[in-house]
Parts: structure tokens; sequence; C-alpha cells
């Protein structure tokens, strides 16, 4: 009983010990006049995320595919801010990305923010019409093409920034060239490390980070990446990972009982996320990675200049930018 006890009271105090550490943006800045696009802004982090910058004054565009109307409801009762606006988008698919930019650009004169949240996982080696697979393509390349679309509106936005919402399990991929990011990977070889897929695109959505980051310098756009951490939630991407194999089972499994017993809920998710977004001390950073709102260290891979080109320039190739669109 004793044993028992011992082991209750030790848990307890790493759920304290999680809770405690885990980061907290405490910025205080009024987003009145600012306006904020979230993509996947109607659950989870991107609902947290939007719900913060609305409760500031902030005009949040939700981008999402699903029609989530009782989401933008429920933020505009709960924030009192009235200017939440949901607009389709659909990340697998790079004519709706086109469509939704070019609707952003007609509509709106600034554009603040541009966190780029959406995510999916658990998908393996499926094709989207563009010939992409899915999960690179939601995750990295939607992203890549509608940031470049959006970039003109953002630079001409004084003090804008663009926030990539990448994965711990960026630090377990398994990249190793740029063809990589359409070539499903190898079933048989693959079989154990289901997550692969999910890992390689928050990679190159982080890389991506990077490069814009030196594009968009002169345009004084900040661009960093956020780490939300292990988050208690239907859309975390670990507890979608497929149980393709005894061995993939047991250890979701395990992953499954570590976010349930440490992980983070939704709220504090999107803290790294609303750090990057607001916080007056990142106003001439860029390039880096935050974690519980403190900078840390990237993936080896995203620190090599050579190698983050050839990704960006495959990626540039993936989604058919022209020259005109192209970043110098």
């Amino acid at each position: 009983m004793k044993f028992l006890l011992d082991v209750a009271v030790a848990f307890g105090l790493l759920k304290v010990f999680a809770k405690v550490t885990a980061g907290q943006c405490r910025s205080n800045k009024c987003m009145v006049g600012k306006t904020a696009i979230v993509t996947g802004g109607s659950s989870g982090i991107g609902y947290e995320t939007a719900a913060d910058l609305a409760s500031r004054g902030c005009k949040v565009i939700i981008a999402d595919k699903a029609d989530r109307a009782v989401s933008r409801e429920a933020l505009i009762e709960r924030t009192g801010n009235p200017e939440v606006i949901y607009k389709h988008i659909n990340l697998a698919s790079f004519k709706s990305v086109r469509e939704f930019a070019k609707e952003i650009i007609k509509t709106e004169k600034r554009l603040d923010l541009l966190i780029n949240n959406a995510g999916i996982s658990g998908i393996r080696n499926k094709l989207t019409e563009d010939g992409q697979l899915k999960v690179m393509q939601v995750n990295h390349l939607g992203p890549f093409l509608l940031t470049h679309l959006l970039a003109d509106l953002i630079i001409r936005t004084p003090m804008s920034r663009i926030v990539f919402v990448s994965s711990i399990l960026s630090f377990t991929n398994n990249l190793k060239k740029a063809d990589m990011l359409n070539i499903p990977l190898n079933t048989t070889l693959d079989s154990m490390y289901a997550w692969k897929e999910y890992s390689n695109s928050k990679l190159c959505a982080m890389m991506a980070a990077n490069v814009f980051s030196e594009k968009l310098q002169e345009g004084g756009v900040m661009v960093n990446s956020a780490i939300p951490g292990l988050v208690f939630s239907s859309n975390d991407p670990i507890l979608n990972m497929p149980n393709n194999s005894p061995l993939n089972f047991i250890i979701n499994k395990l992953l499954y009982l570590k976010i349930v017993l440490y992980g983070k809920n939704v709220y504090e998710g999107s803290q790294t996320v609303l750090y990057c977004a607001l916080e007056n001390d990142l106003n001439q950073v860029s390039g880096k990675v935050f974690a519980d709102c403190m900078s840390v260290m990237q993936p080896p891979l995203a620190q090599i200049w050579d190698f983050r080109s050839r990704i960006w320039n495959k990626s540039e190739e993936l989604v058919k930018l022209t020259e005109s669109e192209k970043l110098k």
C-alpha cells in the first residue's frame, strides 16, 4: 500500500511540475485595428489562439476546411468581438489555397499576423488531387504556397509577423533529401515509424520559416516557429497515429498515457503560438524556434543552410510558383 501511495505522490508531483513549467504568454498587447489569419482556427490550439486574438480586439479570419459556424459564433459570444470571420481553405488543394489568397488580397488592406496552425497526421502515403503526399501538403506545401501568395500584403503591413506551428516530432524525422517531399515512405521499412511523414512535414515547415525569415527580413516581417508541446486534444497528431503493427500499437498507447498524465490542454498549447505572435521582445527576432515561450534548439537539419535551400527549391517546384511569385 505504501508503494502505491508513493507512486501516486510521484505522479502527482510530476504533473504539478509539468503544469508549473508550462510557458505562458503574458503580453497585454492591444490588437484593435489589426488583422490576423489563423489556419485551422475552428478547433484545438487554433481555436484558443483565435479566441485570445479576438479578445484583444483583433479582426480574426479563421481559415478552415470545415464550415464550423458554431465555432465562429462561440468565439464571438466568448470574446464580444463581432469581427471573427470564417473563410474556406483546403490546404490539400493548391487551387483552394490560391482562391483563398486571392480573396484575402481583394478584401483586406492589411495582414498583421499569419499563423500557419492547421495540420493533419495519421494519413499514410495518401496523395492529394495535386499528386502530393497529403500530410506533407497540408502541413508544409499548402502553408508554403499561402505564405508566398500573401507575402506582399504582409510586407505592406508594418510590424507584421508570421508564425509556423511546428512540433517536437520534427526532431524524429528521417528526411535525407529533397525528393522525399513527394515520395511515399517505404511501408515495409518504415512500418515501425508511422509518424515519419508528419515529422518530416513539420521539419520542412520549420525550415521554410527559417528561409522566409531571411527573405522577408528587409520587409520588416518577423517569422518564427512555435512548438506547442504535448497537447491532450483529439486533434493532437500523436493521438491520431495509425496502429499498423503490434509495436506501433504499444508505442501509441504509451504515448497516449504520457499525454494524459503530463500533456497540456489546448489553452496551454496555444501559449507559445501567442508568444510568437504578440511578445514585444520579439519585435526584432526572426528565424527562431520557441517552446514554452522560450527560444530552443532546432533540429540539426534545420540549421544546415544548403539542405534547407534544397528543400525550399523543391517546394517551389511542387507548388508551381511562377517567377513573379517567388521571393528573391
